[in-house]
């Protein structure tokens, strides 16, 4: 878990995303009866990853986990932010990248957590084709995800975290998944 702390509080240098999704998103908004619109509250984007060219996380250094998504996927499944920047945090090192949001205290942190801390989350969630799980807390919700040999770990930081959070951090799991060998 210290670990975990650890890397949602260290920033880098910055690296560029390499890749993109090629899912669509919806319109985000909804029209009531009365002509009024809403925003979505569960954003969503899909993408589909042939298995072979799906990724192996465990042992990605953090420019390449910078570049599981795009700023512009991140946008259209929270909120805007800027490049990745790649981290490492702990000892043994493990590997993540902070995308910093553009406004507000904001951010977007994935990271390769050892393998076998999918469980550090108290409330299970479906990610897709896998099971994983989250944790709220006051400022962020993080999902942990198991994939081969490794844990896919995905904050979500804001003033006050709450249940779209959550389904933030979910949504960006799931699609990073899609991209990864589990």
């Amino acid at each position: 878990m210290g670990v975990a702390l650890l890397l949602a509080g260290l920033a880098v240098s910055g690296c560029t995303a390499q890749e993109s999704g090629t899912g669509t998103a919806p319109s985000g908004t909804t029209t009531a009866e009365d002509g009024t619109t809403t925003a979505s509250a569960t954003p969503s984007l899909t993408r589909e990853v042939p298995p072979e060219q799906r990724q192996q996380l465990a042992g990605m250094p953090a420019d390449r986990i910078c570049a599981l998504i795009a700023p512009a996927d991140l946008e259209k499944l929270a909120f805007e932010v800027e490049p990745g920047r790649p981290r490492q945090a702990g000892e043994p090192p493990v590997q993540g990248c902070e995308f910093p949001g553009r406004s507000g205290r904001r951010s977007i942190v994935l990271g390769a957590q050892p393998a076998g801390f999918d469980g550090l989350g108290t409330t299970e969630v479906e990610l897709g084709r896998v099971r994983g799980t989250q944790e709220l807390r006051a400022g962020d919700c993080t999902v942990y995800a198991p994939v081969r040999g490794a844990t896919l770990q995905v904050s979500v930081t804001t003033g006050e975290a709450d249940e779209e959070t959550c389904q933030n951090a979910s949504g960006i799991a799931e699609y990073v998944l899609s991209g990864l060998v589990t």
